[in-house]
Formats: structure tokens, sequence, C-alpha cells
């Protein structure tokens, strides 16, 4: 499943046998970076809560923008068996 949320950025889904696949693509050239934001700022939290929800996350970085991607696990790791 594949949509675009705003002007320049589409999320995509894929299924995967353990969860799932967020891709966010976007037209920015700039990494995303890791912030401590003050509490009452409304922005800067993005990739700290995708770090805590995620199994795995990553960037791919393209000569026109970035894909971050996170992949959710939607049932119980072997480990954890």
């Amino acid at each position: 499943m594949q949509r675009t949320v705003s002007e320049g950025a589409t999320i995509t889904l894929r299924r995967r046998p353990d969860g799932v696949r967020v891709t966010v693509s976007d037209s920015d050239t700039a990494p995303p970076e890791r912030r401590d934001p003050v509490w009452d700022e409304e922005s800067g939290r993005g990739v700290l809560l995708i770090a805590a929800l995620a199994a795995r996350c990553g960037t791919v970085m393209r000569r026109d923008g970035k894909d971050v991607w996170a992949d959710i696990l939607t049932t119980p790791p072997a480990y954890a068996a």
C-alpha cells in the first residue's frame, strides 16, 4: 500500500512475515537527525519514536531525496518465544 501524505512525501507499507515495513520517502536530501527536543516543541521526535518502536530502521539516501524505513514486528521474535 502506498499513499502520498503531503507534497513530496509518500508512505509505503509492505507486509513482511513477522510484521510490516513502513517507508517514508521524500525529496529532502538531508538525512534524518536524532534530536532531544524540549518538552513543549511540536516537532523533532520522529527519529526517537521510530527507534523506540522498530525492531530495525534505517535510511537510504538517494540523489533526489531519501527513504526512511522501519520494521515493526507484529509477532514475537524467535528469541522471545
